[in-house]
């Protein structure tokens, strides 16, 4: 093979039922999907046909790690985790997750660009690698561990403190809808019910060690692109009107070390700023990544990592201490998506109010919240399915439907914090509030926001005003009108292709393995620059990491590839434009805060314009053959004409 570079060259294929592992050549996928999701949308394209069901032993679960992963890349550490999906509503469809830290760094390090797992273990077993070897080993020992306590136990048993590790709690053991990955103490692969899909396949755990390198075309061109992202990369766009500060009572030392997104919290939770006070240790990152939106706190129940998304459930109550650090904690043990409990407690607490459900059938005691005593017996239920948490592990709409209550799921009633946005998902950044949003919601096959956060940063999170969010929108979405102020959206071409961009560069980045919280770089924190970011900086890391010399417009490109692979997956499930949409409510009623409801003309109309531009049949969704076509896909046209 000659040399490549970003690529290690080897894909690992795992069949648990056989016991069997062997190695493949990554350009079988490289050289049309690049790597992370590339790859595994290709992955879920040959081998998942529509009639196989997630928990399946013909389903796959597939980690990739992007290609410029395992480099000095900067903020270049994540990992893809696709499947078909136990959690997605109302049909298990294909879909991804994705987790940071620094298990994909250390994939690559032992030789290896991702991971193809298919079939199911007779017994408990975890996967062993290290530096090009790997094993199906015995994993009786951790079954039945939090996944807190199987990575400790792994690494006793292994005898190296090194190794890094992907793990399934007892809920992916017990087969909950919503189980996530985890890795280490605070990251996540929290969406799609990955966990629940390794617990199918009696795969406790994936144990990591690389002691190699990833090879480099052009390093000084790296290392100089890293020192100048750091000039521009900020996390979620802040710009420097949108780094609150909190109240004189903390202390300014403790204060300016905590992350903007964590001291910007303070207005609304003063309690989330005195738990950080007492307990924050310094500020932690991902793999390669010089931003870092993760913090640190050491408490007696154990020190942790805590990353914002999970402190929401903390936000929802509306206090921080050391019950709701507990809670954080058993979600991350157990291994439970925190965001399904998002709008499951709303839902719970107005079917008690409706006289649905109680406190003695039900065993939550509805009395006791926000303490403890209402919380971790409900999570105890949900993981080991006693009783009604059976039922609820299913997940909320597949719970709704069982108890014959569907219908009041879509009601605004049952919101608060976040409701439910379909795909059987939780619904945060509500689709009233901006088109793009409504959009990127209607097309994805699950909860866009795990790598589509770029429109939302600029006109949510940046803190600039609307005539400089519109000079920033010139640039990244080459039209002003995709920057618009919240509920007042214009249903908009500008605002069609803005989503269109945010999905073909969330695709592109997916395939590098970079961060959402970063790329791409539309929005900087430089008023010298009217705070415009730096769109191109992805094909400059792909062109000095391969070697390959690619332009933006190249890269661009690729993510639109891999976009409509995806697309054909979903159309091959049975996708039609009819599935193309958001739950009722979104257009029959306004938010809390004052967003008006979605117009269903416009918004049919806008649609429209999205399928359009997308080179897609405007009647069915479905791709052309033109496009495809065009996009190198002619084979994938031709098994869904």
């Amino acid at each position: 093979m000659s040399e490549m570079y970003g690529w290690t060259g080897k894909i690992l294929r795992v069949d648990l039922t056989n016991r069997k592992i062997t190695e493949e050549d990554t350009k079988k996928y490289s050289d049309r999907f690049i790597g992370g999701s590339g790859i595994s949308q290709k992955v879920m394209w040959d081998e998942v046909p529509p009639e196989v069901k997630a928990f399946d032993p013909e389903n796959r679960i597939v980690f990739t790690p992007g290609v410029l992963t395992g480099t000095p890349s900067p903020s270049s550490g994540r990992t893809d985790i696709m499947g078909k999906s136990p959690h997605t509503y109302p049909k298990e469809v294909c879909t991804k997750s994705g987790i940071g830290g620094d298990w994909g760094t250390e994939l690559k390090r032992a030789g290896y660009d991702g991971v193809i797992v298919q079939g199911k273990a007779d017994a408990p077993v975890y996967l062993w690698i290290k530096d090009g070897e790997a094993d199906i080993r015995d994993a009786k020992f951790i079954w039945g561990l939090d996944t807190y306590a199987t990575q400790t136990e792994l690494k006793r048993n292994l005898n190296d403190s090194q190794y890094k590790m992907l793990a399934m709690g007892p809920a992916g053991e017990n087969l909950v809808r919503y189980a996530c990955v985890m890795s280490g103490t605070g990251h996540a692969a929290g969406q799609g019910g990955f966990g629940a899909v390794m617990g199918s396949k009696n795969l406790k755990a994936l144990a990591v060690r690389g002691t190699g390198g990833v090879g480099v075309a052009r390093p000084e061109e790296v290392l100089e692109l890293l020192e100048y992202v750091k000039t521009l990369a900020t996390s979620l766009g802040a710009t420097p009107k949108s780094m609150l500060w909190v109240d004189k009572e903390i202390d300014p030392h403790d204060v300016h070390r905590i992350p903007y997104r964590y001291r910007s919290t303070a207005p609304g939770n003063p309690g989330a700023m005195n738990f950080l006070a007492t307990h924050y240790v310094k500020q932690t990152a991902c793999a390669s990544c010089p931003v870092g939106d993760y913090v640190y706190c050491k408490h007696p129940l154990g020190g942790s990592d805590i990353h914002c998304m999970q402190w929401y459930y903390a936000f929802l109550s509306g206090w921080m201490d050391d019950v709701a650090y507990e809670v954080k904690l058993l979600h991350d043990k157990w291994g439970i998506n925190v965001y399904e409990l998002l709008y499951m407690i709303p839902w719970l607490q107005k079917l008690n109010r409706d006289g649905v459900i109680n406190s003695k059938d039900s065993g939550i005691d509805f009395d006791k919240w926000p303490g403890r005593d209402f919380i971790v017996p409900l999570l105890d239920s949900i993981t080991y399915r006693k009783g009604f948490g059976d039922t609820l592990a299913e997940g909320v709409p597949r719970a709704a439907e069982k108890l014959g209550v569907l219908d009041s799921l879509l009601t605004e009633e049952a919101r608060a914090g976040a409701g439910y946005g379909g795909h059987g998902m939780s619904a945060h950044y509500d689709p009233r509030d901006y088109a793009v949003s409504a959009l990127l919601w209607a097309m994805d096959d699950r909860d866009p926001y795990h790598d589509k956060h770029s429109h939302i940063a600029l006109v949510h999170w940046s803190g600039l005003d609307l005539d400089e969010q519109k000079v920033v929108a010139e640039y990244a979405y080459y039209s002003g009108e995709a920057a618009q102020a919240m509920g007042d959206s214009k249903y908009s071409s500008a605002e069609a292709l803005a989503a269109i961009l945010d999905q073909d560069r969330a695709s592109t980045k997916s395939a590098l393995g970079l961060c959402d919280y970063v790329y791409p770089i539309i929005c900087s924190p430089l008023e010298e620059r009217k705070y415009i970011g730096d769109t191109s900086v992805e094909s400059k890391l792909f062109s000095a990491v391969t070697g390959i010399d690619v332009t933006e417009a190249d890269m661009l490109k690729a993510g639109e590839r891999i976009s409509n692979l995806q697309r054909a997956v979903m159309i091959r499930d049975g996708r039609r434009r009819k599935d193309d949409t958001i739950p009722d409510y979104f257009f029959e009623q306004p938010a809390a805060w004052g967003s008006p409801p979605l117009d269903r003309d416009k918004w049919e109309q806008m649609k429209d314009e999205y399928y359009r531009l997308r080179g897609w049949d405007i009647q069915t969704g479905i791709p052309t053959k033109a496009k495809m076509e065009e996009l190198g896909l002619g084979d994938v046209y031709e098994q869904i004409a």
